[in-house]
């Protein structure tokens, strides 16, 4: 059976990422006898010709459509438009499969949308495959969810060997990392959080994952990774574990990763900056006590302060993310939030302004959110605290020329 799977792109106004989850299902499909082919659409201006020309020639029985991004914002409304539009023409040749976290986010309302005929909620190696061998059983339509065990063995090495290839774009031109993920889901409940929705809790082995990257550095050469988990530091010991095999590699290599102030000690820092982490992302969201308890955050602002400073000390380069404008939020906490984020001086802030709604958070049951009218980035699907509307709007306007905006209003 022939599979082909398309990658939505995230946007116009977005740098294309390497489609990660794509990779893994591409490896499982292939080892389950598969005949699987990968179209990337972030580098064509001709989209739905260059869709019409592969499926000619490749003649597929089923096209999965990987959606990842849902519009955080009012000016990513667009990516609709390429979900449908794709769609559309993906329908002349062959059923099509939806997935991607961003339709597990949203399944119903883009089964609706793009009249699709079959659609996959979380991980899709298992469930592809289980929808593969039984497709003539299963009613058009259908949502399926399966297990994460095909994600735990999948291996992206070979994949990204055939990306280098065919698409050294993203690593040339964008000076992309090599995206690596060596965990799927969130132990954390963050009131706003999607992550918990949409996974379990599950990890590859650390030899898996050295592996990988041993494998990509020897085929590539490019030794520029990020760990595009939620929470690089979720699990302390299995962290540990990964940097001291990554430092035990002898690779050169230069990494990226995510973290939160909740889950460290004094050994992390300083093992992963050994292991060759050369910046990180840190979620802080806010400087106040009072909001981050609002977030359902696990840590307090002395612990993200300490976390940041220790940091600096190391001379690791690092990012932080806020939410502004939340539940709870005052001029007062607000600017006390502000205040802590430029004395800090990190590379960026990125600053998220009010808390976009998802269906099934916490957020969205504490304010008896529907879900039909949550999918598009309109009013409804934003909380914003009327007292902080014209402080963030001050904000933005003097903003230091490291912060970066996006959410409500933008």
């Amino acid at each position: 059976m022939k599979v082909l799977l398309i990658p939505i792109p995230c946007g116009d106004n977005m740098l294309p990422l390497v489609p990660i989850g794509v990779l893994y299902i591409a490896d499982h499909l292939r080892k389950q006898g598969f005949e699987c082919e990968i179209l990337d659409l972030n580098f064509h201006t001709d989209r739905l010709e260059k869709i019409a020309e592969q499926a000619n020639r490749f003649r597929p029985d089923v096209i999965g459509l990987s959606i990842r991004n849902i519009a955080e914002s009012p000016s990513m409304n667009e990516v609709y438009n390429h979900i449908l539009d794709i769609a559309v023409i993906c329908k002349h040749y062959a059923p099509i499969v939806l997935g991607g976290a961003g339709f597990s986010l949203f399944p119903q309302d883009l089964m609706r949308l793009t009249n699709a005929e079959y659609g996959i909620v979380g991980a899709g190696e298992e469930a592809m495959v289980y929808l593969l061998r039984n497709l003539q059983q299963i009613p058009l339509h259908t949502v399926l969810s399966r297990s994460f065990d095909g994600f735990r063995y999948s291996d992206i090495s070979a994949e990204v060997s055939y990306y280098w290839k065919t698409y050294g774009k993203y690593f040339v031109l964008n000076e992309s990392p090599i995206p690596i993920q060596t965990q799927r889901g969130c132990e954390f409940r963050c009131s706003y959080c999607s992550y918990p929705i949409l996974n379990g809790v599950f990890y590859r082995s650390v030899h898996a994952v050295v592996e990988e990257m041993k494998s990509i550095y020897r085929e590539t050469q490019h030794n520029r990774f990020h760990f595009v988990d939620s929470v690089f530091n979720m699990d302390l010991t299995y962290t540990h574990q990964l940097l001291n095999a990554l430092i035990g590699s002898q690779l050169p290599l230069k990494w990226s990763c995510g973290i939160n102030p909740h889950t460290y000690d004094d050994r992390l820092l300083e093992e992963m900056k050994k292991a060759g982490c050369v910046f990180c992302e840190i979620g802080v969201d806010s400087f106040s006590d009072r909001i981050l308890k609002n977030l359902h955050k696990p840590y307090t602002s002395k612990m993200a302060q300490d976390m940041l400073l220790s940091i600096q000390q190391l001379g690791i380069p690092y990012s932080m993310s806020l939410i502004l404008g939340g539940i709870g939020e005052t001029v007062e906490t607000l600017n006390e939030t502000i205040a802590l984020a430029t004395s800090l001086k990190p590379a960026k802030v990125f600053a998220f302004l009010g808390e976009r709604i998802y269906p099934g958070t916490d957020l969205a049951k504490q304010l008896m959110k529907n879900p039909k009218k949550l999918l598009f980035a309109s009013e409804e699907a934003f909380y914003v605290s009327n007292e902080t509307q014209s402080a963030i709007e001050e904000l933005r306007r003097h903003a230091p020329d490291n912060w970066s905006f996006t959410g409500f209003g933008t």
